[in-house]
């Protein structure tokens, strides 16, 4: 039904919620505020209704999301298949370039042997990545960047009947 990490913003913070009204205004499951009352989230009372602070949740919701952040430390590259921040096999990686300013290092985990992949800007690639060996090379160039005509081009104009 929603995110997996709704949006704290979308509660207000000087505003009043019940459960259901929570659960309408972040677009998850009621059940899913039960559950996170019982992780921590202070209601403001013990009476019926239960009612929430938009403060709270708020609060609540950042602080989630700031406990699920898995840092890569200098070197480091995020494994999807392990869910924790590694060293790639070797300490090689390859950085494709497909534009100036943006480029992506290819690399594979130590650990799994899965492939890590991580956006990186290559003018900020330097002594902040550790002992990694990295190795330039060029990435596929974009349809419009292309100097060759397109697959198709022969056949413009031709129709068949």
């Amino acid at each position: 039904m929603g995110a997996r990490y709704p949006n704290p913003r979308r509660a207000k913070i000087h505003r009043p919620y019940t459960v259901e009204e929570l659960a309408t205004a972040l677009g998850v499951h009621k059940q899913t505020i039960r559950r996170w009352i019982k992780q921590g989230l202070r209601p403001i009372d013990s009476g019926r209704p239960t009612v929430l602070r938009g403060n709270d949740v708020r609060v609540f919701l950042e602080g989630r999301r700031t406990k699920a952040k898995r840092p890569c430390a200098p070197g480091e590259i995020y494994c999807f298949k392990c869910r924790v921040p590694r060293k790639p096999a070797g300490a090689v990686a390859d950085l494709e370039l497909s534009r100036p300013l943006v480029g992506c290092l290819v690399a594979i985990c130590e650990t799994c042997d899965t492939m890590l992949y991580r956006r990186v800007n290559p003018a900020k690639i330097g002594a902040d990545w550790g002992n990694l060996q990295i190795a330039f090379r060029q990435g596929q160039l974009r349809i419009a960047d292309r100097t060759e005509p397109k697959l198709n081009a022969a056949f413009k104009g031709t129709r068949t009947t």
